[in-house]
């Protein structure tokens, strides 16, 4: 009685202890050195198998995912081998933790080898070969048939993950619990993994270390598809990395991996990689490294990868932008990539990788001309090329590429020719990005880009060259063909013509059948430009009537004196293209509130007041204007009219109290406005000012309650 008494004591202090749930418990008798036989509780429990004394001092225990054989050759018999355990992170890497095995007899050994295997497939559901204890029992007839368990969606991770929490020996961390509950797949809308669901949210987040078995769970959980940490600055912490290499060495069914911007070590990410390379029954469709410090010795280990036929021939994405390594290590991973012909492959995007001159751009183009030929979008921008040393003779025509990013790189006067031969060998190009190029604002040079420009050509990104006048006439020129020889060309723009002396003749151009740039565009990107209020005037003046452009984009590019006539046409062609016949469906017009001479300030009350008349547009931004209470007032008059625009920026324009108060009162009248952010810089700046009043704080405060209330209502009125 007191034996039992004392079995039954250290039982319940051990289970209690480790906060264990026990599935079978049994007596078994356990063979010692020199032939002993000693009498032992066996306990099987969800996370751990333990033997326990006559005393109630636990004798041997160990982890489920320790078991490493189970040998049982009769019915008595049963033979349970265990290897060292690495879960405590406070034991060195290179400690020696010697395995142990418990021999022992019972006649329940078919019902203890079964109860080990239930709790395996229910802890660990889709536990890798490796990793699955080895089942030496024979006859075979003894091994019941285990059925698996019927998770749905992210049950299994829940489980998997508390059961890692008793091998790495952490605490069951809530936060991850409940949103592997509740919103996790909500949240995704789709079978990908995405570290950002636990780290982003208002409640304190967890430590880097609680994420270590909720990563190294994904082993045993086969219901997700992809993979995605982005910004996670905690990467660096090496278990944590440990953990996401032995997901891509283990986990069969995640086939796209996004690492980006990760801060990682070098070492955790040549882990990585090696892991990808190890798990040959995954072809991944995307790898995403991005951002992230891959050096001249990632390369080696990457390219192997890449040149595997085999392993990448269900790639479509492969993005290795802005990394460490040098044009030597860029040109290995191109080489490796020919070799590895990856014939799915859509999306390449190498940007901020030291492509510049050859012998890594030549290797591009060949790869572009001939294994790359089905890629779609080419991301090279900010990648040091020397378009003048652009390999044009290995370039042949690339039928499929529809989508390239070579902004950032510089593009010198010597160098328009060979980027414009560059183009004309995609014919299939639908968006272009020249972003940041320093394009000069030269007619001629301009001329030569725009007409290399393919006519299927519908979004084109101009924003932050010095582009001026000229490169209006260049936009708006007739190209040159066969079919338009003949037509008349357009006048070109002096800086010193006003927009309404270009009215007649940009207009003819544009009604005539003579091509150009803005005739075949749907989107054209004009932000941070040098074209100021003479510029933007001529250009609207170009546009009006036009039936192509859809989205316009001139943010930061007025500039001019505030009280100028220029100004004031500025803001009557931009009026009168809006009302016009035309296509134009959103306009980015925001001016700086750095830079006073880009601000419109009441200048653009004629504008906000025509705005009911513009029946095309749907989204306006007109941040950044100082308009002040008058032109709030104007705006909120259109709005009370307006019936097509959707959506509406109107931050930093130094709006007071009545301003808003005016927009509410139309908002209230208005049914079709769904989404206009709060100005909150100019909200700020009210409660800041020392002259407000409590009581004009709790009226705007209800002013602002209203608005968001009447925004809700439009969009149930979907």
């Amino acid at each position: 009685s007191s034996g039992i008494n004392a079995e039954y004591g250290g039982l319940k202090n051990y289970l209690k202890e480790k906060n264990e749930s026990p599935c079978y418990v049994t007596y078994v008798e356990k063979k010692k050195d020199k032939g002993v036989i000693a009498k032992r509780v066996l306990m099987i429990g969800l996370n751990r198998i333990a033997t326990l004394r006559p005393t109630g001092k636990v004798g041997r225990e160990a982890h489920l995912l320790d078991l490493h054989e189970i040998t049982s050759n009769t019915p008595r018999q049963l033979d349970l081998f265990f290897k060292p355990h690495r879960g405590d992170e406070h034991i060195p890497a290179n400690a020696t933790i010697v395995p142990f095995k418990l021999v022992l007899e019972t006649d329940d050994a078919d019902d203890v080898i079964t109860c080990i295997r239930r709790v395996l497939e229910h802890s660990l559901s889709s536990v890798p070969y490796n990793l699955k204890p080895i089942l030496n029992v024979t006859p075979v007839s003894r091994l019941e048939a285990i059925p698996q368990p019927d998770w749905v969606g992210s049950e299994g991770l829940l489980v998997a993950y508390k059961c890692l929490c008793t091998y790495h020996n952490l605490p069951v961390n809530p936060t991850i619990c409940w949103y592997l509950e509740n919103t996790y797949d909500e949240l995704l809308g789709s079978k990908a993994f995405n570290l950002k669901v636990f780290t982003h949210h208002t409640r304190e987040p967890p430590q880097p270390q609680d994420y270590v078995p909720l990563l190294h769970a994904l082993r045993f959980s086969w219901h997700f598809d992809a993979f995605i940490i982005k910004g996670y600055e905690h990467l660096n912490f090496m278990p944590l990395a440990v953990a996401v290499s032995e997901v891509a060495r283990n986990n069969p069914a995640i086939k796209s991996y996004t690492l980006k911007n990760t801060l990682m070590k070098t070492e955790g990410l040549d882990l990585i990689i090696e892991s990808i390379q190890t798990n040959t029954s995954v072809q991944l469709t995307n790898l995403d490294l991005s951002n992230n410090p891959l050096d001249d010795k990632s390369a080696p280990l990457l390219a192997p990868y890449l040149s595997n036929e085999n392993m990448i021939s269900n790639l479509v994405e492969l993005r290795l932008a802005y990394n460490a390594m040098s044009q030597n290590a860029i040109q290995q991973i191109l080489t490796s990539l020919r070799k590895g012909n990856p014939k799915s492959l859509r999306v390449l995007d190498l940007s901020g990788c030291r492509l510049g001159s050859p012998p890594a751009i030549t290797t591009l183009v060949q790869f572009l001309s001939n294994e790359g030929k089905s890629i779609h979008t080419l991301g090279i921008s900010n990648t040091q090329i020397n378009f003048s040393k652009f390999p044009l003779g290995e370039l042949t025509k690339n039928e499929a590429l529809t989508d390239l990013d070579i902004s950032g790189n510089k593009v010198s006067v010597k160098e328009i020719t060979f980027l414009s031969q560059f183009l004309n060998n995609l014919p299939s190009l639908k968006k272009l990005n020249l972003k940041a190029c320093g394009l000069p604002d030269k007619d001629k040079e301009l001329r030569e880009l725009f007409h290399a420009i393919p006519f299927g050509v519908t979004h084109l990104i101009l924003s932050e060259n010095p582009l001026g006048v000229n490169s209006v006439n260049a936009i708006i020129a007739p190209i040159k063909s066969s079919s338009s020889s003949s037509q008349p060309s357009s006048p070109p723009l002096s800086p010193s013509s006003s927009s309404s002396s270009l009215s007649l003749s940009q207009s003819q151009v544009l009604s005539s059948p003579v091509l150009n740039l803005v005739s075949h565009l749907h989107t054209l990107e004009l932000k941070d430009t040098e074209l100021g209020d003479q510029g933007i005037a001529a250009l609207c003046t170009a546009l009006r009537g036009n039936r192509t452009i859809r989205v316009l984009n001139i943010t930061s590019s007025l500039k001019g004196s505030l009280d100028s006539k220029q100004r004031i046409k500025t803001v009557q062609a931009l009026s009168q293209y809006v009302t016009s016949d035309t296509s134009l469906e959103e306009l980015y017009m925001a001016g700086d509130p750095k830079r006073t001479n880009s601000q419109l300030i009441t200048n653009i009350v004629p504008f906000l007041m025509i705005l009911p008349q513009a029946h095309s547009l749907r989204v306006l931004d007109i941040s950044g204007h100082s308009f002040h209470n008058q032109g709030a007032v104007a705006l909120a008059k259109s709005l009370h009219l307006n019936h097509t625009l959707t959506k509406l920026y109107c931050d930093h324009n130094h709006i007071g109290t009545l301003g808003i108060a005016n927009i509410k009162g139309a908002l209230k009248r208005n049914t079709v406005i769904q989404d206009m952010p709060l100005p909150s810089w100019d909200i700020s700046e009210i409660y800041t000012i020392n002259s407000t009043t409590d009581l004009e704080r709790k009226k705007l405060s209800t002013l602002l309650i209203k608005i968001k209330l009447y925004l809700h209502k439009n969009t149930k009125n979907i």
